[in-house]
């Protein structure tokens, strides 16, 4: 893309930006998608409404139609490069709960929540987001009350991803 979107995002900057170089399709579905909800609520980046992860789809594959178009092979590059990168970063995460070092849980936090939740991985964002902001003000109990599950999260999320990758496999044999 030829374009620039810098931190901190405005969502309308970012939509604007993401309609002009999608194809018409597809721009028209994320456009109806962000009329239909709230302005704090992007259909690309889901929020933690009342802590329920739970209630958050585990990983919802038509996030990558939004984000990048409808070229398959692209998912299927982007969804391995995730389950390759995000997991010593799942456990990144975990020594540095468990060793105290909340800067760098809070940091690869961050990142990992930026790739889950490009290709779709929405509880384990969320969850990332949570062990994030409690990693910055250092929340003990939080970050290790948020750790298992993150790594139950990302297990079952590689998992629906990698099960997607083979019945993508099997269909284009």
């Amino acid at each position: 893309m030829n374009d620039v979107v810098t931190k901190p995002i405005d969502p309308d900057h970012l939509y604007a930006t993401l309609l002009k170089w999608f194809h018409v399709s597809v721009a028209h579905d994320v456009a109806v998608t962000h009329t239909l909800l709230p302005v704090t609520h992007s259909p690309l980046t889901p929020s933690l409404q009342g802590g329920d992860f739970e209630a958050m789809a585990l990983w919802d594959a038509s996030t990558l139609f939004c984000t990048v178009g409808d070229d398959l092979a692209v998912h299927q590059r982007l969804l391995n490069k995730f389950s390759v990168v995000a997991c010593p970063q799942v456990d990144t995460i975990m020594k540095a709960i468990d060793a105290a070092l909340w800067d760098i849980a809070a940091d690869v936090s961050h990142k990992l929540k930026s790739a889950a939740r490009t290709v779709g991985a929405v509880r384990l964002g969320a969850y990332c987001e949570a062990i994030e902001k409690a990693g910055k003000s250092a929340d003990t109990t939080q970050c290790k009350s948020l750790a298992s599950a993150m790594h139950t999260t990302f297990v079952q999320t590689n998992s629906a991803i990698s099960q997607s990758l083979v019945d993508a496999t099997s269909v284009c044999v």
